[in-house]
Parts: C-alpha cells; structure tokens; sequence
C-alpha cells in the first residue's frame, strides 16, 4: 500500500523528498530489492538537509540532527530512535533553517556548536 500511495505521489507531484543525511535515501532505495518491487529510485529526488546546513555555514563536521535542533529551537528534544520523530524533527530543523536563511539569526551560534 505504502510502495503504491508513493509512487502515485511521485508520478503526481514529483515532490523533492528532503533527508537529513545520505541513509534515509540508502535504505528507501534497498527496500525496493528487499521487497521485490520495481525501483523507484530515477523517479525520487532527494535534498540532503544535512549538506545544504554544512555547506551554507560552511561547516567541517556533520551537525546531529538534534543537537542542531536543539541550537535552532532553544529546547532538548530527547531523541527516541524513532522514524517518525525523526522525521519531525527533521521537518522543524528544515523550517529552522529556511527562517535562518531569510533573517540570518542563528549563522553565529550554528558556527560556534559545530566547528
């Protein structure tokens, strides 16, 4: 069900699917194979939260998810290995950083946490 809803998405939509690091697009692409369906993979496009944030504070090391959530919210958030507070979190740390795009509030701190 799930397999046939996403494909309809793409086909439909051709969405850009936003992940935080390169595994979430490792292991959506194995599944196919793992659950004898046809690929999806040349019809996804994925953006790699965790590159753009590197790359737009121009950072050596890979910032966690939710130590940077934590930077961008002022607030911990437990991490609870969970897909879908994973996604969340990802979704709030997207917004975060949109928002630090357009008013350039965080750049220091986000520099000072992880360089």
């Amino acid at each position: 069900t799930f397999y046939n809803d996403f494909n309809n998405m793409i086909t439909k939509y051709n969405p850009a699917i936003i992940v935080y690091g390169k595994n979430d697009s490792i292991v959506l692409n194995d599944s196919y194979e793992i659950n004898s369906l046809p690929s999806l993979k040349n019809k996804t496009r994925f953006v790699n939260l965790l590159q753009l944030i590197k790359t737009y504070y121009e950072l050596r090391n890979d910032p966690g998810l939710f130590k940077l959530y934590g930077v961008y919210s002022g607030n911990e958030d437990n991490q609870v290995h969970d897909a879908f507070d994973d996604c969340v979190v990802t979704y709030k740390v997207f917004e975060a950083f949109r928002n630090d795009l357009r008013n350039n509030i965080k750049t220091k701190e986000i520099r000072e946490n992880f360089d």
